[in-house]
Order: C-alpha cells, then sequence, then structure tokens
C-alpha cells in the first residue's frame, strides 16, 4: 500500500512497517494524545530535570489551567527490534513508497 493509505491505518490506531526496511521488527504508530497533570510532571523518567523545573515553574507562576498541563499529540514513533521507541518523521523515500505493510 502506500503511504496514504498507511497513515489512515496508524490513524486508527494500526501499526505500520515498509518491507523495504533494513530492520526486522521495526514499525511505526501514532503516540495516543494524553494530558499529563502537573503533579504527574516531577515523576517523569522521559523528561530531564531542566523541563520538569519549567513546566513547574510555569504552573507556579502562569496559574492559567493552560499551564497545569502538558500535552502530547500529532507524534509517530518508531519501535525497533529492541522496544526502543524514538521519534519518527517519513522520509521522501518513505512517503512515495508503496511496500507499506499492516504490522500485527
Amino acid at each position: 500500500m502506500d503511504f496514504g493509505e498507511a497513515l489512515k491505518i496508524v490513524k486508527e490506531g494500526g501499526m505500520i512497517y515498509r518491507t523495504g526496511w533494513n530492520g526486522i521488527g521495526l514499525f511505526v504508530f501514532a503516540q495516543v494524545p494524553a494530558i499529563i497533570g502537573i503533579d504527574i510532571i516531577p515523576k517523569m523518567q522521559s523528561l530531564p530535570k531542566q523541563v520538569k523545573d519549567v513546566f513547574i515553574n510555569r504552573a507556579e507562576y502562569g496559574k492559567p489551567a493552560t499551564f497545569q498541563s502538558i500535552a502530547y499529540k500529532d507524534q509517530l514513533a518508531l519501535v525497533d527490534a529492541f522496544n526502543v521507541i524514538t521519534g519518527w518523521s517519513p522520509s521522501t523515500a518513505d512517503a512515495l513508497a508503496t511496500d507499506w505493510k499492516v504490522y500485527v
């Protein structure tokens, strides 16, 4: 299938991969949108301390409800064979490829 068809599957919660990729077990998924409350941020292992401090500082001094959380949205991620997740954007070759498959 082409990337347009594959992207529809990802938007519906599916996982995709290219048969032309060198790595075995690679797949792409869309991160589930999430709102993380300010009370959770200090416990997050995926954020550096300095980033956490900025968010906490904004919550303390900004006070509007928009500063009382952080949001994850609109991100694609690549999973490798060792379950390492990294951010991913398609290359031109990926976007034009027709060897996309559903990962099951």
